[in-house]
């Protein structure tokens, strides 16, 4: 509702302890950010993610995302952590108990596609190629997504295979068909995650 008396009306924006312009009708946080980053990023990838875009899509001025993270680098870097340590303990949380190894591997894979389609925005950005640069972002990334991928190296080798090849064959075929399923899953379709993973797992079995 507009003031009344001559008063001139007050800028739609205020200006933040650093400076910055910030949304007044827009509560801007951490999660929010994040959220807003990994929604553009599951689309645009790390090159078509920019600060002003995520900021735009909170109806924010780009200053007040540098009011919460000093560069797009630690940004992606925390969004991209989030997500893997989300997808880490489903996972661990869904197999705990589960003794077949072949069943674990199954729920494992499950609780995979399930957080990737389902799950927080965060880990719908884990099957996105990482950037080639910069070197910093990179190295941190893929650390990350190894120490995820160390789940199921531990749980294929437990399917004791008969060589380490054809374990990292099986693991890289396994991870890969399941980062894919996100092109084409379809959330009203007649197979769910379930249904995938017991697919998938099937067919690499015979």
């Amino acid at each position: 509702m507009p003031s009344a008396g001559p008063r001139p009306a007050r800028s739609s924006r205020v200006r933040d302890s650093t400076g910055r312009g910030q949304g007044r009708k827009t509560p801007v946080t951490r999660e929010s950010i994040l959220s807003a980053t990994a929604r553009i990023y599951v689309t645009e990838g790390y090159a078509g993610t920019t600060i002003r875009d995520i900021a735009a899509a909170q109806g924010l001025l780009p200053g007040s995302i540098y009011h919460h993270f000093s560069s797009k680098e630690k940004l992606i870097i925390e969004l991209y952590e989030r997500g893997i340590d989300y997808i880490t303990q489903a996972v661990c949380d869904a197999i705990d108990g589960v003794e077949d190894p072949w069943k674990r591997l199954e729920i494992a894979c499950a609780v995979h596609i399930d957080a990737l389609v389902n799950g927080k925005p965060h880990a719908g950005i884990l099957p996105m190629d990482i950037p080639s640069e910069p070197r910093k972002l990179v190295q941190t990334l893929v650390k990350a997504r190894q120490r995820y991928e160390t789940i199921f190296r531990d749980l294929v080798a437990a399917l004791e295979l008969g060589s380490a090849k054809r374990s990292r064959m099986f693991r890289l075929q396994l991870l890969g068909s399941l980062n894919w399923s996100t092109r084409w899953y379809d959330a009203g379709g007649p197979l769910g995650p379930s249904d995938i993973a017991r697919e998938f797992v099937a067919n690499l079995r015979r």
